[in-house]
């Protein structure tokens, strides 16, 4: 038997093909969490039953999906971990309730972004955790309160980059 789970979030899965096929075991969270579902599928069919904190993970929701419908229930925390939420629409908005500490694990935060405002509440451990923070970025700023524990989590530190620096801590 086929895997719904898998299917549902597979992104080749269009909502064309769940709107086909009612009658299939369609896992609603992977599909509320897949990206080719878009935003225009939630809005057309708002009586099925999506998943708003995985909808609010889906990197095909923007800031401008939320600012258009902010009385729908969206997940503040999993948007502030969204990839397609930037510093820029955080700093925009400074008056929605960003999640500063899943915002530090999101992958669309830079280096340049955290040394751009040193001020934000950032949370050091999920930033040292952020796979676009490389090990070149952590040894240019020696000076920053990385997480070292957290920084070993990190997919983009590579075991060559522990066997160079044994005397890290």
């Amino acid at each position: 038997n086929w895997g719904y789970h898998g299917l549902s979030t597979n992104p080749s899965i269009k909502f064309e093909d769940v709107l086909a096929h009612p009658d299939l075991l369609w896992d609603w969270y992977f599909l509320s969490s897949n990206p080719s579902i878009r935003f225009e599928d939630v809005l057309t069919h708002l009586d099925k039953p999506w998943d708003w904190e995985a909808l609010s993970s889906n990197p095909s929701i923007t800031i401008k999906d939320v600012l258009t419908h902010p009385d729908l229930p969206w997940n503040w925390k999993c948007l502030s971990s969204n990839p397609s939420i930037t510093i820029e629409d955080v700093l925009t908005h400074p008056d929605l309730p960003w999640y500063w500490k899943w915002l530090s694990f999101n992958p669309s935060i830079t280096i340049e972004d955290l040394l751009a405002h040193p001020d934000k509440p950032w949370s050091w451990i999920e930033l040292s955790k952020n796979p676009s923070i490389k090990f070149q970025d952590v040894m240019a700023h020696p000076d920053l309160p990385w997480h070292w524990s957290a920084l070993s989590w990190n997919p983009s530190i590579t075991f060559e980059d522990v066997l160079t620096h044994p005397d890290k801590p």
